[in-house]
């Protein structure tokens, strides 16, 4: 495994390459660009593409012998062979509301190594240029729009009622059966994975999806969940099992919890 300063380094790259990238792609958030649909049915825009193309050709700059799981290059069938470290990119998480003008998108870059993700960048930059980063075991930030780093907070006491993070479209679904018996509960409905960013920085406890997702919808979040002391878990309590161990990038329902949350 890479060391801590090579990690942070890493990290680095990775937090350059998330700011290019959102300052590309908003021009075209904010004027509207093409769309099409893939092979599955969900929408794919310019931006998507182009995104992942920056990303990829700053990652590839420093590291041109790890290689990149993104979900655009993954939908046109080019899968890079992973028995190792590797980043996995998702140029705009939430493409659904960035194609309807919703603010509630990030860009997700994630670096595993071992099948474990360890550094995540989620940049949010049409809600307040929001940065979350973090390294698991270490500690991670939110940079601010003056590039000033804050440290995630310890979590505030518990209160009796949790904040329970749900995703913002499809057919509402009620969580707290995955929940402790009679807890109370205040659903906050939000797109995109700065859920785990906000999980992170204290404010929120709690994120619940009962569907599958694909390893570039959470390797970002688990590094930056795990980084502030929190956990990402399938809802049998097992660990997230991430690369070519398992068949098409797929993970089970999962519940995200923040620092101190055990149930």
């Amino acid at each position: 495994m890479s060391t801590h300063i090579q990690l942070k380094a890493i990290l680095e790259v990775m937090i350059d390459a998330a700011l290019q990238a959102g300052d590309l792609v908003m021009p075209l958030f904010e004027r509207g660009c093409a769309q099409a649909r893939k092979s599955d049915g969900s929408i794919v825009t310019e931006a998507d593409t182009k995104a992942e193309a920056l990303i990829s050709h700053c990652l590839q700059t420093r590291y041109p012998s790890v290689p990149i799981l993104g979900e655009e290059s993954t939908a046109e069938g080019k899968i890079p062979h992973l028995d190792g470290a590797y980043f996995c990119v998702d140029p705009i998480d939430g493409t659904q509301q960035f194609a309807k003008g919703d603010r509630e998108w990030v860009v997700a870059i994630g670096y595993l190594e071992q099948g474990r993700p360890i550094a995540g960048v989620i940049y949010a930059p049409a809600l307040k240029n929001r940065l979350f980063a973090g390294l698991a075991d270490y500690g991670g930030f939110e940079i601010g729009v003056d590039g000033t780093r804050t440290p995630f907070p310890p979590p505030p006491p518990l209160g009796r009622v949790w904040r329970v993070l749900q995703g913002a479209y499809g057919k509402p679904v009620s969580v707290t059966r995955f929940l402790p018996e009679d807890q109370q509960v205040e659903i906050i409905k939000i797109g995109s994975a700065i859920k785990f960013g906000l999980i992170a920085a204290g404010e929120a406890d709690v994120f619940v999806r009962p569907g599958e997702v694909w390893d570039w919808d959470i390797a970002a979040g688990q590094a930056i969940i795990e980084a502030a002391g929190g956990s990402i878990k399938t809802m049998d309590d097992k660990s997230l099992v991430y690369g070519q161990t398992k068949t098409h990038f797929r993970h089970p329902p999962f519940i995200a919890r923040r620092h101190g949350l055990v149930f």
